[in-house]
C-alpha cells in the first residue's frame, strides 16, 4: 500500500452503535484498518506466484497493525478488536499464504463517494459549457437583423473577440463564483463599449465594495460617473443650490 492519499471519515460514525460498543484500542485499530486498505486494485508475486487485492482490503498481520496502533495497543488487543469488527460486518478477515486478507465491507460506498460524485459533476458541467456554446452561437444574417433594428441589442458572434474575452475575464476576477448567462455576458461587453475598459474596471471594484455583482448596479455607476466626467470622487463640484457634494462612489 502506497503511503500516501487520505481517506474519508464520516462523523456519523461517532453515533453509530458499533463504534460506541469499541474502546478506544478498538478505535484505533479500526482507523489502522481504513488507513492499510488499498484505494485501486494492486499485485505483487510471492512464492512464483501472482496475487492481487482489490480497493477496500490489504493483507497483513496483526503484529503490523499493532505496531501502527498506540503504543498500548498489542497484538491480542488487535485479535480482539479484528473479532468485534467481524462480528459488526465492518471487515472479514481471512488467512492466505501471504499473510492476513482483510477486506472492508463497505469501503465502496463510502470511498468510492467523490469519485463518482465528480464524474457527475463532470458530466453535468459539460453539457452545460456545451449548452452555454449553443446559446452564443448566432447566425451572423440573424445578428445583423437585430442590430439594423436596435444597436443597442448586441449581436453575439460564433467566436468572441481577445477584447471581449478580456470584459468577460475582468469581471470573473471580481465575482470569480458567479455564474455568467450569455444574455450577460453581452451585457458586461456593452457596457465596456459605452465607457471603455478603465470606467468599466472602476466600476467593478466599486461593486465588489457594495457587496454586489449585479449588472444594473454597474450601468447605474457608469452612467452616473459619465454624467459627472467620470470624476471618480477626485474632484468636488457645486451643486445648482451652490452646495458641495462628493462624486466618491456614486452609483
Amino acid at each position: 500500500m502506497a503511503n500516501n492519499g487520505w481517506i474519508k471519515l464520516h462523523r456519523k460514525l461517532s453515533e453509530s452503535s458499533m463504534y460506541q460498543s469499541l474502546n478506544s484500542k478498538q478505535r484505533d485499530v479500526m482507523i489502522q484498518c481504513l488507513l492499510l486498505a488499498n484505494h485501486s486494485e494492486s499485485q505483487w508475486e510471492w512464492g512464483g506466484e501472482i496475487y492481487s487485492c482489490r480497493p477496500g482490503e490489504f493483507v497483513t498481520s496483526l503484529e503490523n497493525i499493532a505496531k501502527r496502533c498506540g503504543k498500548d495497543v498489542k497484538v491480542q488487543s488487535v485479535r480482539t478488536a479484528i473479532s468485534k469488527l467481524v462480528k459488526w460486518q465492518f471487515l472479514t478477515n481471512k488467512s492466505t499464504k501471504t499473510g492476513r486478507l482483510i477486506k472492508i465491507v463497505k469501503w465502496r460506498d463510502y470511498q468510492d463517494e467523490d469519485e463518482q460524485t465528480n464524474k457527475v459533476t463532470n458530466k453535468q458541467l459539460t453539457k452545460s459549457q456545451q449548452r452555454a456554446n449553443k446559446e452564443l452561437t448566432t447566425n451572423k444574417n440573424d445578428k445583423n437583423e437585430k442590430n439594423d433594428k436596435n444597436d443597442k441589442n448586441i449581436g453575439v458572434v460564433e467566436k468572441i473577440s481577445e477584447k471581449e474575452q478580456l470584459v468577460i475575464n475582468r469581471y470573473l476576477e471580481h465575482f470569480p463564483s458567479h455564474y455568467l448567462k450569455p444574455s450577460k455576458m453581452e451585457d458586461l461587453i456593452q457596457l465596456e463599449r459605452e465607457h471603455g475598459m478603465e470606467y468599466y474596471e472602476k466600476a467593478l471594484e466599486v461593486a465588489k465594495k457594495a457587496g454586489t455583482n449585479n449588472v444594473s448596479y454597474l450601468r447605474t455607476v457608469l452612467n452616473n460617473q459619465k454624467a459627472t466626467g467620470y470624476l471618480w470622487g477626485e474632484k468636488k463640484q457645486e451643486n445648482k443650490r451652490g452646495g458641495v457634494f462628493s462624486l466618491k462612489d456614486i452609483s
